[in-house]
């Protein structure tokens, strides 16, 4: 194996990895903000006995797959659009990634897509769009407008205005 595909293979295996965290963690937001409650406290828990999860459990995609879809403690099944959420999350980080873009252009193009996908998620199940995530997303795209090579403040500004 060439010393660049062994580069490349090592750069999506990490961009996979941190796309199924970001996957994990929207997971998390999407049942708690909408809801009105903290994704720092409580621990993960099991939805029927409410057993805090472990550490080896709450591995993006592995966790999910070593239990089976079951919780260690009661058995009861635990729903596979999480682990679908953390797929989807990170074949879109390896996208962006394969698409040949700056780095700047895609780690916003894939911080921005997996916003939306979340607010999808929640408006899905709850009928909902949290704050955190509209306000928060308006924040950061404020934020990349920012960065070198980004649009200007006022294109920024006037672009959150109009949304």
């Amino acid at each position: 194996m060439s010393p660049l595909v062994a580069q490349s293979a090592v750069l999506y295996l990490l961009v996979f990895v941190a796309g199924a965290a970001l996957g994990s963690f929207l997971n998390v937001a999407v049942l708690r903000w909408s809801v009105g409650r903290s994704v720092l406290t409580p621990r993960s828990h099991c939805p029927l006995c409410q057993h805090p999860l472990g550490w080896a459990e709450l591995v993006p995609l592995l966790g999910w797959l070593r239990l089976r879809g079951r919780c260690r403690h009661c058995g009861c099944a635990i729903a596979g659009h999480y682990v679908l959420v953390e797929l989807v999350l990170a074949l879109a980080a390896c996208g962006f990634v394969s698409a040949a873009l700056p780095p700047a252009v895609a780690v916003q193009g894939f911080v921005l897509l997996s916003l939306l996908f979340a607010i999808a998620l929640s408006d899905a199940r709850y009928y909902l769009i949290p704050d955190a995530f509209s306000l928060g997303g308006t924040a950061l795209g404020l934020g990349f407008a920012l960065w070198p090579g980004g649009r200007s403040a006022s294109q920024a500004l006037f672009g959150a205005a109009l949304g």
